[in-house]
């Protein structure tokens, strides 16, 4: 049986390829997730589309950075971070705001959760040698909540650049607080999705 039978508002080729995802997790290979991944049409999983060549920028940039723990703001399905930190050997928190939700969801879960709630994501928060991940993040107050409590110098944001997708903050956004300075960046395949990371 169909381990997405029970999804919402899933096509038959999207609930298909899903399962086929979910399998290639499930044996641990995170070449093949991250393939298949950025192959389906569907959103449902995670917004962008990243392959392992954006892995790899983020993993070197992570590296030369010299960051020993990322701590990803509204994870969700945690797919992203369970392949990041496969690739690059870092840590990487799957951070949630909403518990009950993700308690009691149907989707599927890649990463166990921590939740904003939680004295663990404070003390992370205070760690100088962390990086900061929100990844099509919606509501720039939080995110300079978050910033303000944030006491690394590393911060990675994922997003669109483009019409008909929405993030808040965007990848370039000039409203970001002038101490955090353009590092790196990069396109997500040709998809107008980006990677950028920023220091201070």
């Amino acid at each position: 049986m169909s381990q997405c039978h029970d999804w919402p508002r899933m096509k038959m080729n999207e609930c298909w390829n899903l399962d086929m995802i979910i399998d290639a997790f499930k044996k641990g290979d995170v070449h093949e997730t991250i393939e298949l991944h950025s192959l389906s049409n569907s959103t449902y999983l995670l917004w962008p589309k990243p392959k392992m060549e954006d892995f790899d920028f983020l993993k070197d940039a992570l590296n030369d950075l010299e960051v020993v723990e990322v701590l990803s703001i509204g994870a969700g399905s945690g797919l992203f971070e369970w392949a990041l930190e496969k690739i690059s050997g870092i840590p990487v928190l799957a951070v949630e705001l909403d518990r009950i939700y993700w308690k009691n969801t149907p989707r599927p879960n890649f990463k166990a959760h921590i939740f904003a709630d939680e004295e663990l994501l404070r003390c992370r928060l205070e760690s100088g040698n962390a990086a900061l991940l929100f990844s099509y993040f919606n509501d720039y107050k939080h995110f300079l909540r978050y910033l303000s409590l944030f006491t690394g110098s590393v911060l990675i944001l994922i997003g669109p650049e483009c019409h008909g997708r929405y993030s808040m903050p965007t990848p370039f956004d000039s409203n970001i607080p002038k101490e955090w300075k353009l590092w790196c960046s990069k396109e997500i395949s040709s998809t107008k999705d980006f990677i950028t990371v920023y220091t201070k």
